[in-house]
């Protein structure tokens, strides 16, 4: 199965990245937003920035973050500026009023890809990014809200279709490149031209728009792809510019495709010599440096099939992964701290060929397949990336990959195929180096896959007024994560100085990585939480009734019991103590399920913490002491009538019958 393809930073989820992708299906389950904290909002200014810009008024297409204000317009461009009597497009614009008055520029920040939607930027609203200053969020051209977006249904059909089995390689990328063909010709004969997306279009956005708001001056925020959308700016339109932050670099020298399993290597590596220096983590994880590949080839000899639900039509889906699928969930989980502990469970579980435990990454692969405009993506990447790879040199790179992974990781197999083919000329300009006097602050993740730390070092040695820091235990795009790194860009933004204070770095210590004894593993929590979200299917109804049951049932002999006159009552009292013990468990598993779900949702896409299993043994005793109250029932006293054996009856039957639903979604030991 070839796996669908990356977006190199995009949003929520962190700017792509953090994408873990492979597990954003998971921090669903918790409604995170992964960016920066929240701040108690204030009442907003007065004032609307669209209304006094030349931008057209529109609805924005998802709400503003509690208690913050968002507006939207609509910024009307030439698709093509060689061509300024020719088609115009409209970009998406939200502005987010300072929460408190603004004593800062404006910070105007885009998603990367390329081809990402930027509208999960939107919760930078209530961040403190937004404490005095406006927050400016571009759809660029081509995406989701802008219009036209470049949407490829047709390579995500072939992308679907290509996920459910494991075709030979060729047969799957000839899937992809037919379609990329249809898709190419459908949105030429709509009149889209496709040449006129590039990075150089698209900074000469940002310039109409930073005249359109009518702002003097602004600061710039790029992440991923955008880092070197926020370079030709500089390099291009520099004025108004005054300060820059570069997450996760995307140099224009850099040939990406170059290196990029290098990259990817590079970054795992990381992970095992960290794993080893911890006790625990060696413990726990022996042999991790191989473990990768060995579990990659696996797959490959074996694939693993998974059930999903489509995101699209909710229809079930059955994936078949392999072990190209399985280095791509890997690169997906590097992007982001709370993944990349679960970067050893991962490997370990799915190389085992365990359904349960994909199941997460099923669901998030098929919500990858629509992610990101296409037909964007292809043209950026077709004008300013393939062209200038160098022959052979990612296949080489590759070779050091088990089996199909060596052929076809992430983009590069497909993406270089597509662009033989793809209707736009080369773009040298894109890779012309930025000279530039404006403070620039470079972040990069020590555990990024994709833009690795090398490439902003060497970026930030070519600028002169550069600052360049790397995160500790983070992956893809810092900012957007944890505490440290977004507060060293929002000191940077506000010191005149231009000095971040690099502090809060030395507590940062790498992840903690799950290992076997953390984890009580099971796959229910995950199928009954996918229920719920869809509607209780059987599962939920079944552990919902005998729950119930037991509750009343218990209820009603304790009240029985409370009433009666001492006597024999060795099997009502057997049968409530396995009421309480049920009832007692089932409490316990409810409050371990909602604090894992506010501490660490991941979790639950594996199963639950370790002392689940504990737990769990308490319906099995509370059957033992249900089995032991029948007998008794069975063997009536003299003078007992039959109505004061019923609430025990239904009670030892329903503890009974929540032993055997535990057992049949999956729950117990």
């Amino acid at each position: 199965m070839t796996d669908p393809l990356q977006s190199a930073a995009g949003l929520p989820s962190t700017t792509g990245v953090r994408r873990v992708r492979a597990l954003a299906v998971l921090l669903l389950l918790t409604g995170v937003l992964l960016g920066c904290a929240p701040v108690a909002p204030t009442e907003p200014p007065r004032r609307s920035p669209i209304a006094a810009s030349s931008l057209e008024p529109t609805a924005c297409p998802v709400p503003a973050p509690d208690g913050t204000r968002v507006e939207c317009g609509r910024l009307t461009v030439p698709e093509s500026r060689q061509r300024p009597d020719g088609r115009s497009l409209r970009l998406l614009v939200a502005v987010a009023p300072s929460l408190t008055p603004p004593s800062l520029p404006p910070l105007l920040v885009t998603a990367g890809g390329p081809g990402t939607s930027s509208t999960g930027l939107l919760g930078l609203a209530g961040s403190g990014y937004a404490q005095g200053r406006d927050v400016v969020v571009l759809e660029q051209r081509g995406t989701r809200e802008s219009e036209p977006s470049l949407d490829c249904p047709e390579v995500e059909q072939a992308l679907l279709a290509s996920v459910t089995t494991a075709d030979p390689v060729a047969e799957e990328t000839a899937r992809e490149v037919t379609a990329a063909r249809a898709c190419a010709d459908r949105l030429r004969a709509e009149g889209v031209d496709l040449a006129a997306y590039t990075t150089t279009e698209n900074a000469a956005d940002v310039a109409d728009l930073r005249r359109a708001l009518g702002y003097a001056e602004w600061d710039l925020w790029g992440l991923s792809y955008s880092t070197r959308l926020v370079l030709t700016v500089l390099r291009d339109h520099p004025e108004g510019v005054r300060r820059v932050v570069l997450d996760s670099v995307v140099p224009p020298d850099v040939a990406r495709y170059d290196g990029q399993v290098s990259s990817l290597r590079a970054a795992y590596e990381r992970l095992v010599d960290d794993c080893a220096a911890r006790p625990a983590c060696a413990r726990g994880w022996p042999g991790l440096d191989t473990a990768l590949v060995d579990a990659a080839a696996r797959l490959d000899a074996r694939p693993l099939d998974v059930d999903a639900v489509s995101p699209d039509t909710g229809e079930p889906v059955r994936l078949r992964m392999t072990g190209d699928d399985l280095v791509s969930v890997v690169f997906d989980a590097l992007y982001d701290p709370s993944t990349i502990r679960y970067v050893p469970l991962l490997v370990d579980r799915l190389g085992a060929g365990d359904a349960a435990a994909a199941a997460p990454v099923a669901d998030a692969a098929l919500e990858e397949l629509s992610r990101r405009s296409l037909g964007l993506y292809y043209s950026v990447q077709c004008a300013e990336e393939a062209p200038f790879t160098t022959p052979g040199a990612a296949g080489e790179d590759a070779g050091a990959l088990p089996g199909r992974a060596a052929t076809h990781l992430l983009w590069l197999g497909s993406d270089l195929d597509v662009c033989r083919g793809w209707p736009v000329p080369p773009r040298p300009e894109a890779a012309v180096p930025v000279v530039t006097d404006v403070p620039v602050l470079v972040l990069a993740g020590r555990y990024d896959p994709v833009t690795p730390p090398a490439w902003g070092r060497q970026l930030a040695a070519s600028l002169p007024t550069a600052t360049f820091v790397e995160v500790p235990g983070q992956g893809h795009t810092p900012s957007l994560q944890g505490d440290c790194a977004p507060g060293i860009v929002i000191d940077f933004l506000a010191d005149p100085r231009g000095e971040p204070d690099t502090s809060c770095l030395a507590g940062l210590a790498p992840p903690d990585v799950v290992v076997p004894d953390d984890v009580h593993l099971t796959g229910a929590v995950y199928r009954l939480a996918g229920e719920a979200e869809r509607g209780p299917g059987p599962g939920l109804v079944l552990l919902g009734t005998a729950s119930a049951g037991l509750l009343l049932g218990t209820a009603g002999l304790a009240w029985q019991l409370l009433r009666r006159r001492p006597g024999r009552r060795a099997a009502p009292v057997l049968a409530l103590a396995a009421g309480v013990v049920d009832l007692a468990a089932v409490g316990v598993l409810v409050a371990l399920v909602l604090d894992t779900a506010a501490r660490d949702a991941l979790l639950l896409g594996f199963g639950l913490p370790s002392v689940a299993g504990g737990v769990l043994l308490l319906p099995v005793l509370a059957a033992l002491l249900a089995a032991g109250a029948l007998v008794l029932l069975a063997r009536r006293p003299t003078g007992q009538r039959r109505a004061e054996r019923v609430p025990a009856a239904v009670v030892a039957i329903s503890a009974l019958g929540l032993l055997g639903v535990l057992a049949g979604v999956g729950l117990l030991p």
